[in-house]
């Protein structure tokens, strides 16, 4: 029986820590992507930039989807960013 009420213990504390480090990485990842847009912006001039996630978006022409564009931008960004790291290491 105790060790039963450990195991819950201890996977009720790793699972908030997991939600916790989940919801860590997923403010990152969206406030990287904010700095990217509006470094991205001040040259295309978009008065809107929506996400395709969720159902709100019922219909876009794909010539508006800057998708490719922005995940190219940001993985640019990510090895400059990789790159002055390890040169810093040095």
């Amino acid at each position: 029986q105790k060790q039963n009420n450990d195991l819950q213990v201890l996977n009720q504390r790793l699972s908030a820590e997991f939600q916790t480090e989940t919801e860590n990485f997923n403010k990152a990842l969206h406030d990287s992507l904010q700095h990217y847009l509006a470094v991205y912006n001040k040259d295309k001039k978009y008065s809107l930039i929506f996400s395709k996630q969720g159902d709100n978006l019922l219909y876009a022409d794909k010539a508006y989807d800057i998708t490719n564009e922005v995940v190219a931008g940001l993985n640019k960004a990510y090895k400059s960013k990789v790159s002055a790291a390890a040169k810093a290491k040095k």
